[in-house]
């Protein structure tokens, strides 16, 4: 039994001999291609960019909810007075984004749909796990960064409601009343 670990992608060869204990063969040379999975992410350059979910029910959150990002910023998002770039959103009900400083805020529609910071900066040009939650059962809001919790703080209303009724769709990477561009990489966007 031969064990390769291959270091990369695309051509690699190694060299192994084989003993029994009393002989050795002489080196062998295999060479070989390495192939990566594919993995897709959304890339996003900070200008008027989005991925438009549109308007479905399972996406109107009333109680308990998670928004779920991997994020790599590579610019500052083109939303203006230094709101940067949005992650997810659905106008009127809840909103994630990374603000031009690094800074994670968001805006709920049970927390007087006003921007709060929400205790993180997340570097550029790095990968950033986020988790923003909304609890019935303690009325909380929370923010895990990369599994850690970052931000807590109690919601002024137990239930979402909608701030701007007009606007209903969810989009990825920008927001549906205005110009907030995310500008990097989006990945593993989640709802649940």
């Amino acid at each position: 039994t031969v064990l390769y670990t291959p270091s990369g992608t695309g051509a690699d060869t190694f060299s192994f001999t084989v003993t029994d204990g009393i002989e050795t063969t002489a080196p062998a040379a295999v060479s070989i291609t390495v192939d990566a999975p594919t993995n897709y992410a959304a890339s996003f350059d900070g200008s008027a960019d989005y991925v438009d979910m549109g308007v479905d029910s399972s996406l109107l959150l009333t109680s308990d909810f998670t928004l779920e990002a991997w994020i790599y910023p590579t610019g500052p998002g083109s939303g203006g007075a230094g709101s940067g770039g949005s992650i997810i959103s659905r106008e009127g009900e809840y909103l994630l984004a990374r603000w031009q400083d690094g800074s994670i805020r968001y805006a709920t529609g049970n927390d007087g749909w006003a921007w709060k910071y929400a205790g993180y900066l997340a570097p550029q040009d790095e990968w950033t796990h986020l988790a923003f939650t909304h609890s019935t059962a303690d009325g909380m809001l929370r923010l895990y960064a990369n599994g850690e919790e970052t931000f807590s703080a109690v919601a002024a209303s137990p239930t979402i409601t909608d701030y701007l009724a007009g606007w209903n769709n969810v989009w990825i990477g920008n927001r549906q009343s205005g110009e907030a561009s995310f500008d990097g990489v989006l990945d593993e966007v989640r709802i649940w």
